[in-house]
């Protein structure tokens, strides 16, 4: 029993020691000597104070490891609100079905239908939720889809294909 509790007391100690601070890097003394300058004066003019030194961002540690208190999936600022119900905007590329074109003197219109079969009339360029229509030719429309990962950061773009589905007889 007592062989139990030495191991027990050594591997505690072990585990101790193994958590003790790690030595100060070069960073934070040149950041310390920074802070502690002091204003300097010119001959014939005011004097002069240097700026203190500048703060670690929010997210960052001297450590180097990100705060785990801040929410690493990012908020795009080009992307429309979480609540959006209707319209062109929210119309998603995935969920789309090309339905028809119309030629027109104004160029060409894209006729296309969402999953809830609502009926949207688009152009070329108009912005969508996840992305933006980039061609319409006669029997198929291209659309832009920006592609982002599971954090929400956008990754790039990709070119979606979306042709006129022929009516079963």
């Amino acid at each position: 029993m007592n062989v139990y509790r030495l191991v027990l007391v050594g591997f505690l100690a072990a585990a101790c020691s193994a958590q003790s601070q790690p030595p100060a890097n070069a960073n934070s003394a040149v950041t310390e000597v920074v802070a502690k300058a002091t204003p300097v004066s010119i001959p014939g003019g005011s004097a002069i104070k240097t700026a203190p030194a500048p703060k670690l961002a929010e997210t960052q540690h001297p450590t180097g490891r990100r705060d785990p208190f801040v929410n690493p999936i990012v908020k795009q600022a080009n992307s429309p609100a979480s609540n959006c119900t209707t319209g062109k905007r929210c119309l998603m590329i995935g969920q789309l079905t090309l339905k028809g074109i119309i030629v027109s003197q104004d160029g060409m219109l894209a006729i296309v239908e969402n999953a809830a079969t609502r009926t949207y009339f688009l152009r070329v360029n108009d912005p969508l939720f996840d992305g933006v229509v980039a061609h319409i030719s006669r029997d198929s429309v291209i659309f832009r889809e920006t592609v982002s990962d599971s954090l929400g950061r956008p990754i790039g773009t990709r070119d979606v294909v979306k042709k006129i589905v022929a009516p079963a007889a």
